[in-house]
């Protein structure tokens, strides 16, 4: 043990000599770091627009205010001032071209969409038109009117005779002294009709025979009645052969009364029916084998005498 103690001693004295000091290196001061701008970022690319895209963008986009390049037409007709809205035929025309409706329209109204300008209307009903001209229509604005047709009621009933029945036959109605295509043709025992104001003729027709009643007058308004008696009766003959069973050909003539110079009727055939004014007639009728005469023959008003002639008796 006392001979490792110099030992160690040495060992210590190395190991001290051995250590070295460095000099102390002076620092420099801290160098500021120069700050680099960040790179600008590069904006987004824009998408490539296909169809569907610009489709959409399209409806987001708000229409453009635009000037009106059209207008309105409200159109309400009635029968008098004041009076009940009418059926009608509505037709709207265009100055430059009169003869050619641009719209067609049937009702008590209509609405009509149309360019700026002035037209013409036709209202048209079973007996009558009426006809508009310079109805004006402004772009972007709605134009109303009421149209008045200035018509009445003409009621029409045929008597078979003063105070009797109703009885049903044929007529027309014309413009009074017109010679016009007559305004309505019926048969029927009665009748309302919707007339404009005026002066009108009605013919009454049974079995070719016409009557007439001149200058009916109708207003606005009002309803005109008119129920003329039918002072006519009607004269039926049937010709038989000699077994009075089945019908046979003859000639026939017909006179007024014991006035045979007037022949009111000339035919052949087997028989007839006439409608004929109230009096008395005479009948003359032949056929192949002889002639005969039937006198006297009286019609009444709303009557009807039958003759069944059998011939060879």
């Amino acid at each position: 043990m006392k001979n490792l103690f110099p030992i160690l001693i040495i060992l210590g004295l190395f190991y001290s000599s051995c250590e070295t000091t460095l000099p102390e290196v002076p620092t420099s001061p801290p160098v500021e770091a120069e700050s680099i701008p960040a790179e600008e970022t590069p904006p987004p690319s824009e998408p490539v627009q296909t169809e569907e895209t610009a489709a959409a963008v399209q409806e987001k986009v708000p229409e453009a205010p635009f000037e009106p390049v059209s207008g309105g037409l409200f159109l309400t007709v009635t029968a008098y001032p004041g009076g009940p809205e009418v059926p009608v035929l509505f037709k709207i025309y265009h100055p430059d071209e009169p003869h050619t409706s641009l719209i067609e329209e049937t009702g008590t109204t209509a609405a009509f969409t149309l360019p700026p300008g002035n037209y013409t209307l036709t209202a048209a009903w079973e007996t009558g038109t009426r006809r508009i001209e310079g109805l004006s229509v402004a772009a972007g604005r709605l134009t109303e009117r009421r149209i008045s047709l200035d018509t009445g009621t003409l009621t029409l009933e045929f008597l078979s005779s003063p105070g009797g029945e109703p009885a049903e036959t044929a007529f027309s109605l014309h413009r009074a002294g017109s010679g016009e295509e007559p305004l309505i043709e019926s048969v029927s025992a009665r009748g309302d009709f919707l007339m404009a104001e005026g002066f009108y003729d009605l013919r009454v027709s049974r079995n070719g025979e016409d009557a007439w009643t001149r200058d009916i007058r109708v207003s606005a308004g009002e309803t005109t009645l008119c129920a003329p008696v039918l002072s006519h009766g009607t004269l039926e003959v049937a010709f038989l052969n000699p077994e009075g069973a089945e019908p046979a050909w003859a000639e026939y003539r017909l006179y007024p009364a014991k006035d045979w110079e007037h022949i009111l009727l000339w035919d052949g055939g087997e028989g007839f029916t006439r409608y004929l004014e109230e009096g008395q007639y005479d009948l003359y009728y032949a056929w192949d084998s002889g002639e005969g005469w039937v006198r006297n023959i009286r019609l009444v008003p709303g009557g009807v005498s039958q003759q069944r002639l059998i011939l060879g008796k």
